[in-house]
């Protein structure tokens, strides 16, 4: 299972053995605070996810993110939260995981410093089956959560 766990992120499962990918985005809803919409991660959602899926994930890889220079600090407290949840839930789950670096995965797949739609391209060259999956440009992250996963499966 590769993880990336931000607003525009999504879960990967992969199965190599039968190429079986399902590939969902991080479940979101909007709550009112304020005057102002916020994103919130949907616990319940990811949960239900998780009890579907749990006992055929072996491992997950999750992108080991951290708050960025420019980002607002309620885009960095949500983006952290979510981090957590997500973690929290791997373990409530027993699922193993791993923590790894965004320049790690990238790396491996010729993507530093690569714009975000180059991950859409590399994971239809790499998931040709599956490129349907990402087909629109907001899709990068579900193509990164497959990456990952790929990343972890190669380790």
């Amino acid at each position: 299972m590769g993880v990336d766990p931000g607003i525009a992120g999504a879960m990967a499962l992969y199965c190599a053995a039968d190429d079986r990918l399902i590939v969902v985005d991080m479940p979101w809803f909007t709550t009112k605070v304020g005057r102002t919409n916020r994103k919130m991660l949907d616990i319940g959602a990811l949960m239900a996810f998780l009890d579907r899926h749990s006992p055929t994930i072996e491992r997950a890889w999750i992108e080991n993110v951290h708050a960025l220079p420019k980002q607002g600090v309620t885009s960095s407290f949500t983006f952290g939260q979510t981090f957590g949840a997500t973690l929290a839930l791997l373990h409530a789950y027993y699922i193993p995981y791993e923590r790894v670096q965004p320049q790690a995965w990238k790396r491996r797949f010729g993507l530093l410093g690569q714009p975000k739609d180059r991950s859409r391209e590399t994971a239809s060259r790499l998931l040709p089956n599956h490129a349907d999956k990402w087909a629109r440009k907001k899709d990068d992250g579900r193509a990164e959560a497959a990456l990952i996963a790929l990343y972890g499966g190669q380790s």
